[in-house]
């Protein structure tokens, strides 16, 4: 029988090294994007250390380009193992603190709560640090002050970027073996008109079909059946300038047979001249169906070749 493990599934790990990580949680930004290019990560381990070093102070310390040299030489770390010796992760820092420096649980706390903000005890800290390492360890004094400052520039709890890979992980499950029900939810819950278009041209590139807002469908994205097809088609609540009211009007006093049928039947408010004329510019009031589709079929295809900037 059958047997799927969706941690052993390579295609994910591929999707993700090949920056396909558009609507997926922590990955679908382009620095998130560079630092999966550079790490190329190969099982979940390595997405979970992907996800720890896409922040403000590894990338500025230069740890991922460290990291990625250990690993190329099969490093093994005294007190970071699991990542070739190179401290990535909050308890690995106390790890440090407790096995290197010989600190007490208290200065340990203390050193965790100076991840996020400096306090008096700092300097203390550092020197009680110093001493520690020095005591157990060939470390010269410059050496264990220049670790105390790396371990406390800032690093990120494993126990969440963990949690944070899984969630990406089953993600791009979702989006590569069910697409369709993938980019209808992201796009049924995604307002922002930026994000919207990199996530439809996303969904085109990867063999979707998106027909575009019309009178006789719905107020809000949906998925429906075209030739026997299943597509997505956005709601007439995307079109600038209809609300969800308006839109709620429209869909409740379908079908409409023409042009004349919908204004005979939809309430002014949704029938004003201003409404009908963001209807008619979309195409929405289009009742001939070979013309909806040819406009729909153009709009995708500028989906299709659209270079969106990343936000």
């Amino acid at each position: 029988s059958f047997s799927y493990n969706i941690l052993e599934d390579a295609s994910l790990y591929d999707k993700f090294c090949a920056g396909d990580t558009a609507g997926i949680f922590q990955f679908d930004t382009g620095g998130a994007r560079n630092v999966l290019s550079k790490i190329r990560p190969a099982n979940v381990q390595e997405l979970i250390i992907c996800n720890a070093l896409n922040r403000p102070a590894p990338l500025k310390l230069g740890i991922i380009d460290e990291f990625i040299a250990h690993r190329s030489a099969g490093h093994e770390g005294l007190f970071a193992k699991d990542t070739y010796g190179i401290v990535i992760f909050q308890e690995q820092v106390m790890k440090v603190c407790l096995e290197l420096a010989k600190l007490s649980w208290e200065d340990v706390d203390k050193v965790m709560k100076s991840l996020r903000a400096s306090s008096d005890d700092d300097n203390l800290l550092e020197r009680k640090f110093v001493n520690g390492v020095l005591s157990n360890s060939s470390m010269s004094a410059e050496e264990a002050k220049e670790l105390y400052r790396k371990l406390t520039l800032y690093s990120f709890n494993k126990g969440h970027s963990a949690g944070y890979a899984l969630l990406a992980l089953y993600q791009m499950h979702l989006k590569t073996y069910y697409s369709l029900e993938f980019y209808y939810a992201l796009l049924a819950n995604e307002s922002n008109e930026l994000k919207r278009e990199v996530y439809k041209s996303a969904a085109v590139k990867s063999g979707l079909v998106i027909l575009l807002p019309h009178v006789n469908a719905t107020a809000n994205d949906r998925i429906t059946s075209l030739d026997g097809s299943l597509v997505l088609q956005e709601g007439l609540l995307n079109l600038k300038g209809i609300g969800q009211v308006t839109a709620n009007l429209i869909e409740g006093s379908k079908a409409y047979y023409d042009r004349a049928d919908f204004l005979a039947k939809t309430p002014k408010r949704a029938s004003s001249a201003g409404i009908v004329q963001i209807l008619d510019d979309a195409g929405a009031l289009e009742f001939n169906f070979e013309k909806f589709i040819s406009r729909s079929v153009k709009y995708c295809s500028g989906l299709y070749s659209r270079k969106v900037a990343d936000w």
